[in-house]
């Protein structure tokens, strides 16, 4: 009886179920029901409201490195807002705030760097002497993304830019053009996809600068007006960084003389009865303002540009330098080594390198329908002619 009971309880294992139409089939001995619903806490925003500590700053400044660029955005508009809310007393990190926000500049997110924009423009209104110290890095940053492979990263360099060149300090604007006169022009000339011309005049070609990688087939992608918008923005800035470079200090010199005088042409020092008197010689007594002061003594050598005979020739034309000429052998013009602390080189640079390319590239823009663009370009170029006659006059001395 046992064993019989046994051997039908094993078959029962192998009897092959019969299904049956509208029937629901049986479940099985191990089946779990799934049927349930848990109830989860999703933490959007990992930052918090109030940053009080230096514990607290750090952490959000390691968020900046975070993977989700929702996150970095988020740290970095808090801390935007944080730094408004900052006092004159409080022990910020911003050593280590501009060593975190320096790689943002190249960031793949758009929303990212404009977030980063904001944030820039912030700290060169409240800390100015912070982006003093950390200029020559950032600028590094910003002459990278000019030459980017990416085009959006191209376009917001010019913002990064312009947030140091019109800075409320002219301090941080003057540091900037004095180190990297030559760099900045180089990088703008390859961002308008201009070209510069050799300075020898016989034989002479253009060499472009453009960014070649994928280029027109990014700028197909864009409408014509944004293009046209970006166009303005870039000259605009380009306006504003040579003047700030080579007709700032003759232009404040000439509005700081003709404030003495009235419409009568009278000074305006007798209304105060000659109380406010200055000595002819005060100016040579006080500490100067500007670079090389007496390089009318001519005590340094001047940089000297060579031309096409004169230029040391590379083969190598993967050097990362710029080339001007054409053919097989190439002169090579150093120009991240060309200093331009003072006017006097900055017009030589100016005049003997990118002059021939600028002109014609603001001439082909006076063709343009857009008359803002015109206008703008119509002005750098009497900016520019400006420029020449005084680097002429410079020269007869």
């Amino acid at each position: 009886m046992g064993s019989r009971k046994k051997r039908q309880e094993k078959r029962k294992d192998f009897v092959k179920p019969k299904l049956r139409v509208g029937k629901t089939q049986a479940n099985a001995a191990n089946f779990t029901s799934t049927s349930f619903k848990s109830k989860s806490i999703q933490l959007r925003q990992q930052i918090t409201t109030n940053l009080s500590t230096d514990d607290e700053f750090r952490k959000q400044l390691s968020l900046l490195k975070h993977h989700s660029s929702t996150s970095r955005k988020e740290v970095i508009t808090q801390l935007t807002t944080e730094i408004t809310n900052l006092t004159s007393a409080s022990n910020f990190p911003y050593d280590e705030l501009m060593t975190k926000f320096k790689p943002l500049v190249l960031d793949s997110s758009q929303k990212v760097r404009e977030s980063s924009i904001l944030l820039l423009k912030q700290i060169s209104t409240t800390q100015p002497s912070i982006l003093m110290l950390h200029q020559n890095s950032l600028v590094l940053f910003i002459l990278s993304a000019m030459t980017h492979i990416d085009q959006s990263i191209r376009n917001d360099s010019i913002k990064f830019l312009e947030v140091l060149i019109s800075a409320p300090s002219f301090d941080l604007s003057e540091a900037i053009i004095r180190a990297n006169w030559a760099k900045i022009l180089r990088n703008f000339m390859q961002l308008m996809n201009w070209t510069v011309e050799d300075g020898n005049k016989s034989g002479s070609k253009s060499v472009s600068f453009s960014v070649t990688t994928g280029t027109a087939a990014l700028n197909s992608a864009k409408s014509a007006k944004r293009q046209k918008e970006r166009k303005l923005i870039q000259i605009k800035l380009l306006a504003n960084f040579i003047m700030l470079g080579c007709l700032y200090e003759k232009r404040k010199e000439a509005e700081k003389q003709a404030s003495f005088v009235d419409e009568e042409g009278k000074n305006n020092s007798d209304k105060y009865g000659g109380v406010i008197q200055i000595h002819a010689f005060t100016k040579a007594y006080m500490i100067q303002s500007k670079a090389n002061p007496f390089g009318n003594l001519k005590l340094f050598n001047a940089i000297e540009i060579p031309n096409h005979s004169q230029a040391q020739i590379k083969s190598n034309t993967k050097d990362s330098k710029t080339f001007l000429g054409n053919g097989s052998a190439n002169p090579l013009i150093d120009v991240d080594g060309l200093t331009s602390e003072d006017i006097t080189n900055r017009r030589k640079i100016l005049i003997e390198i990118f002059y021939p390319g600028l002109v014609l590239g603001l001439t082909d823009l006076l063709n343009d329908e857009n008359p803002d663009l015109k206008k703008v370009s119509q002005t750098l170029l009497n900016d520019l002619e400006e420029i020449k006659n005084d680097y002429e006059l410079d020269s007869q001395k």
